[in-house]
């Protein structure tokens, strides 16, 4: 209904169109006509223009327009330009030369109309064969689409000569030829057949295509001497008469498929052979707990026989200890989802009422679900080896506790000794060092110049030796004392380090560069000495340059910040970096920097009991970069307990 009303209304619309058409032609042939006038006396010829009108709207709007323009322009023709002008009153001149106009104009308003007509049936025809071509063409080219994009060949033969009319396009590809040569000669066809097929396939095309029971399976031989396999179907196309006017039919490609069953095949081989093999216990459960088929190796590890599983006597939900009901529950929920199990452990219970530890996995078979197959791996000897293992962890466990108890008490008596000769040594060193400096005292004026040098040697030694016994002291306490562990900032220890030597430096020209350091957490004391110890050392080997450069800053890494100083000083030889850190190790003599060989052994010392690391690199006269690290704060709690 509604679709009835849209197309009476656009006819309305038409309809006013044309009349339209017809009123603005006639109303511009009066305004030509009447400014014309003014030059030419268009009274003599008023109807010249309004042929024209009454010629537009026939051709524009049809006949029925045309006849309108005609009456309007008889009437406006009167009015304006027949006298009595400016009056509709009619004598036999006006009357005569209306009548005229009005015939030429329904003679031209017929013939107007007659080719407006043909015209507009001629543009219909036009239009329904563009429509039809087009649609022919889209036709077409769908359906050569449609042959180019699926894999399969179709063909179609003239059943009488068997002369190819089409193949797809899909020939060249699978058989890797052309179809136009297949045009030219069908037995190309035949000819790329494998010999061991060719007469087999033959005979079968030529009896059964007619019939439609063509179907074959075959192998054909490429140019390129590659072999394919294919599936040949052939059927006649009859007419409305039952007669065969075509054969048509489709062959698919199916060298994937013969090439997935042979792996199949295979595949299925392989898995016997390791059923037969006996390596593993395989079991072919379902659901319910029978056991449908099991393997030697299987029956063997549960103690029943072929004739048992047979009869139906093994199952596995029945040799399952109740503990693992819900294991296996849990088991066969993920196999009916995933159709895969996770591997697990559990026990059954052998046909002697003893228990067999067993690691399986299971997976639904292919398109079953209800039965799956399953390996079963023995545990037995793995967890006698864990027994022992465990047995022999524990001993070996106590002989470290053990060898652990002894190693302390060696080391509380090697630092109570260490203790002891420290201060043992120093009373005597305090002794000579007093009575040389009052030796020195008496006979300044009477010792000559050697004899001083020999007493001041002497003294010096002495302060040294005094000096080293200190730092070994200190190297002793600092490995048994107690650490206090807090969050601090490592730019305010720095400050404290640098404020502490000011004195020894300051006249000396030392450029700092100290970037930004992350918070910590440890124990400041010992840190303190960490920093006074390298920041000390860094100074004394720059010390022959005129400006020492030394560069503190850090690195974050995954698991803790890297700490480093560098200098600008003489350096040190890679080869023996191995030295650097331990006690009384030096790489530079007592004459070219002083030292006790200590220093960077303490440092190692505190940082390894903040659960860090120290290495070096340098290179001679290239200078020296120290690094340490220590643990991130939050990862610092459970190590710091240890300690």
């Amino acid at each position: 209904m509604k679709r009835k009303r849209d197309g009476d209304s656009k006819a309305r619309r038409s309809q006013l169109r044309r009349y339209g058409i017809a009123v603005l032609t006639v109303a511009l042939a009066l305004m030509l006509t009447l400014w014309l006038n003014h030059w030419v006396a268009m009274t003599s010829s008023p109807f010249l223009i309004f042929f024209g009108a009454v010629m537009v709207s026939a051709w524009y709007g049809g006949t029925n327009s045309g006849l309108l323009a005609t009456a309007l322009s008889a009437l406006i023709s009167a009015y304006f330009f027949l006298d009595p002008v400016y009056s509709l009153d009619l004598n036999l001149t006006k009357s005569v030369r209306l009548l005229l106009f009005v015939l030429q104009g329904i003679l031209i308003s017929i013939l107007c109309g007659a080719l407006h007509n043909s015209n507009q049936r001629l543009k219909e025809s036009l239009v329904k064969v563009q429509v039809s071509t087009e649609e022919l063409r889209q036709s077409e080219e769908r359906f050569s689409q449609l042959a180019a994009h699926i894999q399969d060949v179709f063909w179609i033969l003239e059943p009488q000569s068997y002369q190819v009319i089409y193949v797809s396009p899909a020939y060249e590809k699978i058989w890797g030829r052309s179809g136009e040569s297949l045009k030219k000669n069908y037995r190309e066809w035949f000819e790329a057949i494998h010999p061991l097929d060719q007469e087999r396939v033959e005979a079968a095309f030529f009896k059964n295509v007619n019939n439609g029971k063509y179907d074959e399976e075959y192998r054909i031989v490429r140019p390129d001497g590659t072999i394919r396999w294919i599936r040949a179907r052939g059927f006649p196309v009859r007419d409305e008469f039952g007669e065969t006017y075509r054969i048509a039919g489709i062959v698919e490609d199916i060298t994937e498929r013969h090439q997935l069953e042979d792996e199949l095949r295979s595949s299925e081989a392989k898995f016997r052979r390791l059923f037969d093999a006996n390596i593993v216990g395989i079991i072919f459960p379902d659901l319910s707990g029978n056991i449908l088929d099991a393997n030697d190796a299987f029956l063997d590890m549960v103690g029943y026989t072929r004739e048992e599983l047979q009869q139906g006597k093994v199952r596995w939900e029945t040799m399952t200890p109740p503990e693992y009901n819900l294991a296996d529950m849990r088991s066969r929920e993920e196999l009916l989802t995933t159709g895969i199990a996770t591997l697990f452990e559990k026990e059954y219970i052998r046909k002697d009422g003893t228990r067999v530890p067993i690691l399986l996995v299971s997976a639904m078979l292919e398109g079953s679900k209800q039965n799956a197959v399953t390996f079963v791996l023995d545990l037995t000897q793995q967890k006698q080896a864990e027994t022992e293992i465990r047995q022999f962890n524990e001993i070996l466990e106590q002989r470290v506790a053990e060898r652990t108890e002894q190693l302390e008490a060696a080391n509380k008596e090697l630092e109570s000794f260490s203790s002891s000769v420290s201060h043992d040594l120093r009373a005597p060193l305090r002794h000579i060092s007093g009575y040389v400096e009052l030796l020195q005292k008496r006979t300044a004026t009477t010792l000559d110049e050697t004899s001083l040098r020999y007493l001041n040697t002497i003294i010096q030694t002495a302060k040294h030796a005094g000096t080293l016994i200190d730092n070994l002291l200190a190297f002793s306490r600092m490995g048994r004392s107690e650490m206090r562990y807090t969050t601090f900032k490592m730019n305010q220890l720095l400050k404290e380090v640098q404020r502490d030597l000011e004195p020894e430096i300051k006249e000396r020209t030392i450029l700092w560069q100290i970037e930004e350091l992350p918070q910590v957490q440890g124990d400041p004391s010992m840190l303190r000495l960490v920093w006074g110890n390298l920041i000390e050392n860094a100074l004394k080997y720059s010390e022959p340059r005129a400006i020492a450069k030394i560069e503190i800053g850090s690195l974050d890494q995954d698991a803790e910040v890297v700490f480093f100083i560098r200098d600008n000083g003489v350096g040190f030889d890679m080869r023996y970096v191995h030295k650097l850190f331990g006690v009384f190790q030096r790489l530079h003599s007592e004459d070219q920097f002083k030292g006790t060989g200590i220093g960077l052994a303490n440092v190692r010392r505190i940082i390894h009991r903040h659960n860090g690391r120290t290495w070096a690199e340098g290179a001679v006269e290239s200078g020296a970069t120290f690094f340490f690290s220590l643990p991130k704060y939050q990862e610092l709690g459970d190590e710091c307990s240890k300690n």
